[in-house]
This record gives structure tokens, C-alpha cells and sequence, in this order.
């Protein structure tokens, strides 16, 4: 059913959380048809949705290509999933392309956490000091904002990506 629809369907907000679902049944089986929709769907979020190119540097990594923002945290907790079966699977093309978009994405996702180099400006800086914001040039806070970005900080040094 899931395949059918996303195929009919496709769109960023069913990757990620599909790709988290299906890579535990995969655990769990083995099963390479599980594999292959898993990475249908993440090739297709890397190369349609992810910022390759830009003028401005720090968007690179960034998704969706329209306005790269807080989702990419969303999106690279389905990449890296995707990345840990194509470590699994040995597929070695994936693995280094999965492994270069979480490295360019995760750059991005830091780039929009409140440090003290970028927080100078605002009203209340101690209180913003560690959270997420919404995109690069929009400065409000969400709780899953922070949620998000540090779930995919942690998936990202559990998977190995940065070894």
C-alpha cells in the first residue's frame, strides 16, 4: 500500500518517517525489497530536495531546494536510516552518496543553532542560546525545532557518518 502510494504521492513530509518504519522491518528481515524502497525514496529527497548549488554557501545542504529550513533535521533522520541499510546492504554508491548529503545537511542544521556568535542581536540571548531556529533568515523558535536537530545530531554520530 505504502509503495503504491508514495508512488503516486511523492512528497518530502512521507520520507522520512516511512524510511525510520521501514528500516526497522528491514532489520528485522533482510528483506531487499524493504531495501530498495527505502532507497527509492531517499534518492529521490537527495536529488530533487536537497540544496546542491547556491549563492549563498550555507544553504547548501539544506532542504527543500525552495526554502532550505528546520525540516532538513526531519529529513536527514530518514537519510541517515537509509544510510545505515546501505551500509548493510554493501552498496557502496549509496553509502557515499547518502553519506555526503547527511555531511552536507547536518552543516546546514548547525548553521541555524543559536551560538553565541549569532545570538548578539537578539532581545533575550541567554534564553535562545542552544536552540534551533526556523531557517537561516528566520529567527523564531518551535520546540521541534531543537527536537528534531538533535535527534539527527545523534542518529548522525551513531550511524558513523563522521568516521
Amino acid at each position: 500500500y505504502y509503495r503504491d502510494y508514495w508512488r503516486g504521492n511523492k512528497n518530502t513530509a512521507f520520507v522520512p518517517w516511512n524510511t525510520r518504519a521501514n528500516k526497522i522491518l528491514y532489520e528485522v528481515t533482510k528483506d531487499k525489497n524493504i531495501a530498495r524502497f527505502i532507497f527509492e525514496m531517499n534518492d529521490w529527497m537527495v536529488k530533487y530536495e536537497q540544496v546542491r548549488e547556491s549563492l549563498y554557501k550555507d544553504e547548501i545542504g539544506g532542504m527543500p531546494k525552495r526554502s532550505p529550513r528546520y525540516s532538513t533535521s526531519v529529513y536527514m533522520e530518514g537519510i541517515i536510516d537509509a544510510y545505515v541499510v546501505a551500509v548493510a546492504e554493501g552498496d557502496h554508491r549509496r553509502t557515499v552518496r547518502y553519506r555526503d548529503s547527511i555531511r552536507n545537511g547536518m552543516k546546514f542544521v548547525l548553521l541555524t543553532q543559536y551560538v553565541y556568535a549569532n545570538a548578539y542581536y537578539l532581545p533575550n540571548e541567554k534564553r535562545a542560546l542552544g536552540g534551533f531556529r526556523n531557517s537561516l533568515i528566520k529567527n523564531n523558535q518551535r520546540i521541534d525545532f531543537t527536537q528534531h536537530a538533535i535527534f539527527a545530531i545523534l542518529k548522525s554520530l551513531d550511524s558513523g557518518v563522521f568516521k
